[in-house]
């Protein structure tokens, strides 16, 4: 078992150990960009007005991109051999769902805080 996007586990040739593939759809995105205070405010202010002006849009362009080359991979992975498992419903999402929520809870306080945690699940619409 590995936990890959589809483009990651061609680069990394997983591909060639596997022979399937949840069609759930994980996500693949840049968690965050994060720039303090202090040095934002040291940038000269052509550099913080494109910084401000241009992030939003490629960003955008990268998650366009990102989906589009997503789905290339998805087809070579289906191209040579691996059978795409449809995506489970009812119970069984909502077990998915537990497993996940149990492993978030367990990271809270580790590797993120709680009020991050809360930020994600208010984004997304749901509760743990």
């Amino acid at each position: 078992t590995v936990y890959s996007p589809p483009l990651g586990a061609l680069a990394l040739q997983w591909n060639a150990y596997v022979n399937y593939m949840t069609a759930l759809p994980l996500t693949h995105a840049t968690g965050a960009v994060l720039l303090s205070k202090s040095f934002f405010d040291k940038l000269p202010a052509h550099l913080s007005k494109l910084l401000l002006d241009e992030f939003e849009p490629a960003m955008a362009d990268l998650t366009t991109d990102l989906r589009a080359q997503t789905k290339e991979a998805i087809g070579l992975l289906e191209k040579g051999g691996i059978t795409i498992i449809p995506m489970p419903t009812g119970k069984d999402l909502e077990d998915f769902y537990k497993v996940h929520d149990e492993v978030a809870k367990d990271l809270m306080g580790k590797i993120y805080p709680k009020a991050l945690l809360d930020r994600i699940y208010s984004l997304i619409g749901r509760t743990p």
